[in-house]
């Protein structure tokens, strides 16, 4: 297992670009998903995504043999970091705003905790991080608990369920990726081919064909989708994970939420509220002490 860090200012800059950039789906996803159904929006990101990384490949062929006897865990990544989760917030976003299923996604902070103290030796609770995330989940709390009474139905129910498990697949993957010694661009396209096989099959199989005929708001968001959230995001993703661990990383993407409001509200009309000025304020304070949750440099033992 590699070595973690604490973030520095490069390392911070990326943790709030790849928030930005996933906050960003949900609202993407809330209009492709009425024009493509919940399994065509994954598959077709994932796809995407997958094309978008291609040419960097290219540059870099004498890195796929670092793919040799990887193939099993690139699979078992691929699943759980996008086949899964995809199909599941796709659906979700039928059947909740998007904002709120942008804060449900705060609930994987505990997840990575809990995980990362059984999973590793450098990533046990300690109470920097244990401040951090009463910080980071007190803004979220701020946000979504009203919310949350809002929602009525057991579909509903049955829909924040569904996001909160697709965090924790996201999460799970991340501890398998920090095993993983292969260069990031090929490790990334590698497990956006495989994510995009296994979806293109399942959509065929469960949905039929797709949509030939998408609006104009359906077909720019899925392509948006695929190039930032999912190829792009994925790809720093990985190099991020590496480099702080998946406790530090899970804690920068309680930002995931604001973002996720502020671009509901500019692209769908969402009515941004005071509380969320609030979260924003409690949810930086715990990014902020969560950097002193890592030493300088850990060594890690496997």
């Amino acid at each position: 297992m590699n070595q973690i860090y604490r973030p520095g200012a490069l390392e911070l800059f990326g943790l709030f670009a790849i928030a930005l950039i996933w906050g960003s789906a949900f609202p993407a996803i809330k209009l492709a998903v009425f024009d493509f159904g919940a399994f065509w929006t994954a598959a077709i990101r994932v796809t995407v995504g997958f094309l978008a990384m291609l040419p960097f490949v290219f540059f870099r062929l004498s890195d796929l043999k670092a793919l040799r006897g990887n193939w099993y865990t690139i699979l078992f990544v691929a699943l759980l970091n996008m086949v899964i989760p995809f199909v599941l917030i796709s659906w979700s976003m039928k059947h909740v705003p998007a904002g709120i299923g942008s804060l449900l996604l705060g609930t994987t902070p505990f997840v990575a905790m809990i995980l990362g103290h059984f999973l590793t030796r450098d990533e046990r609770i300690n109470g920097y991080k244990l401040i951090s995330v009463i910080f980071a989940v007190s803004g979220i709390a701020v946000l979504v608990g009203q919310d949350i009474a809002r929602q009525t139905g057991t579909v509903s129910i049955l829909a924040q369920g569904a996001i909160i498990l697709a965090g924790a697949c996201y999460v799970s993957a991340g501890f398998v990726m920090r095993r993983i010694d292969i260069p990031p661009v090929t490790f990334t396209a590698a497990a956006l081919g495989a994510g995009s096989i296994m979806l293109l099959g399942i959509s065929f199989l469960v949905a039929g064909a797709p949509n030939l005929a998408p609006s104009k708001a359906g077909f720019y968001a899925v392509f948006w989708l695929g190039l930032l959230p999912t190829g792009l995001g994925y790809f720093l993703r990985y190099i991020l994970v590496r480099k702080v661990g998946v406790s530090t990383f899970a804690l920068a993407m309680n930002t995931v939420p604001i973002f996720g409001i502020i671009l509901s509200t500019l692209i769908l009309g969402e009515v941004i509220e005071f509380r969320m000025i609030i979260a924003l304020a409690l949810v930086l304070i715990g990014l902020m002490i969560a950097r002193y949750a890592v030493p300088g440099k850990v060594e890690t033992v496997r």
